[in-house]
């Protein structure tokens, strides 16, 4: 049996009111509710928070934002520059995540296929270019934007003041000569490794 919070008087079950004081009866399922309806409102509030304006986008692209934000519009869209260029784009682009995911599935390819044949075919060899650039040229730009995404939200959970922030989103975004370099370092040492070991 429950009792009254005001007068301390044990109420009957289902009791909406307290029939000595009159005060008004909660019971713990409507306490449970406001307290859903608080969480949701600051999950709401969270999700607010995680979303990336075109300010912060424009911060971290830099070079030929207009073409990202154009295609970005349309949907899917071909990007030429991470077809033709493969592990170089993402070098450029400081996705070194994906750079590193594609030197790893180029290593597991081509050990699969000499397991398969005790030599790399000229198809095997194409193969391995193609269709990576194929699949970059297709979902390159969503790949960049989900990087871009992922990397700003990061920053922005440090809460951070507004300079510390713009810099912090320029230093991580951008492109970078250098990472080009790497990509070429880490397609050399492939090319190093698997000659060697073929």
């Amino acid at each position: 049996m429950n009792t009254c919070t005001q007068c301390t008087k044990d109420l009957l079950t289902g009791a909406n009111y307290c029939p000595i004081c009159g005060e008004a009866i909660k019971y713990d399922d409507e306490a449970a509710t406001v307290e859903t309806n608080d969480s949701m409102l600051d999950n709401r509030d969270q999700l607010q928070k995680e979303k990336v304006d075109r300010e912060s986008a424009s911060i971290f692209i830099q070079k030929r934002q207009q073409y990202y934000f154009d295609h970005w519009k349309k949907g899917d869209s071909w990007n030429w520059s991470a077809f033709f260029f493969i592990s170089f784009w993402l070098g450029y682009r400081k996705m070194y995540r994906y750079l590193f995911m594609l030197i790893g599935f180029w290593i597991i390819y081509d050990a699969l296929i000499v397991m398969m044949f005790s030599y790399m075919p000229i198809w095997a060899s194409l193969l391995a270019l193609i269709a990576p650039a194929a699949y970059l040229g297709a979902e390159g730009n969503d790949l960049y934007k989900g990087h871009m995404n992922k990397e700003i939200l990061r920053i922005n959970r440090r809460e951070l003041n507004r300079e510390r922030r713009t810099k912090s989103i320029e230093k991580t975004g951008g492109t970078a000569r250098i990472g080009i370099l790497y990509a070429l370092l880490l397609a050399l040492g492939y090319l190093i490794f698997f000659s060697y070991y073929s």
